[in-house]
């Protein structure tokens, strides 16, 4: 009993000191049941989600960086009363969606919003095989969250569609996979 309180203690403190830089990296550090011994994972600064829509005519795939990698040129963050005072652990997330047309014909689509920030450009034409990214969109989050739930609406054949998604952030482990599944398929 007194080593299953040693461990949550333990475990609790780990959780609480997770490593963060100003790149938006995180570490945390997890108790193995089976070894008993602290596991630490070493996530990225890149979030991302996938969802194939519109019976598989297009896939809509969202990619969110934290940090200043992707910001826009000349960008600053700003609210009614000038500049944002940065709170420890801020930091700029930027959203980027990619659409890829998966059919055989072109389509045509409307953008609205994504999170209620405005997409644009607001209407694109995706060629059979091609794909198109939206601009960046920008806010201030916590550099320490895990999951990123998103609604984004757009408009396809004059209807109006909602899509909502969680994008979870990624391991180092888990981009060194995608690099090696890339390499693979060319």
């Amino acid at each position: 009993m007194e080593r299953c309180i040693q461990a949550s203690t333990l475990l609790a403190l780990a959780l609480l000191t997770a490593g963060c830089a100003s790149n938006g990296r995180v570490s945390s550090s997890t108790l193995d049941p089976q070894t008993g011994e602290f596991v630490q994972t070493q996530y990225s600064e890149y979030f991302e989600d996938s969802q194939v829509v519109e019976d598989g005519a297009l896939k809509l795939h969202l990619v969110i960086t934290l940090g200043a990698e992707r910001l826009p040129k000349q960008y600053e963050i700003q609210n009614s009363w000038g500049r944002v005072q940065r709170s420890q652990g801020d930091i700029e997330e930027v959203y980027e969606v990619y659409i890829s047309n998966l059919g055989e014909s072109a389509v045509d689509l409307e953008l609205s919003t994504l999170n209620n920030m405005a997409l644009a450009p607001a209407s694109v034409s995706i060629t059979p095989g091609s794909h198109v990214k939206t601009d960046p969109l920008v806010r201030m989050t916590s550099a320490y969250k895990m999951e990123n739930p998103y609604v984004l609406t757009y408009n396809y054949k004059g209807v109006q569609k909602e899509l909502k998604g969680t994008a979870r952030r990624l391991a180092f482990e888990d981009l060194r996979a995608l690099k090696t599944q890339q390499g693979q398929s060319k």
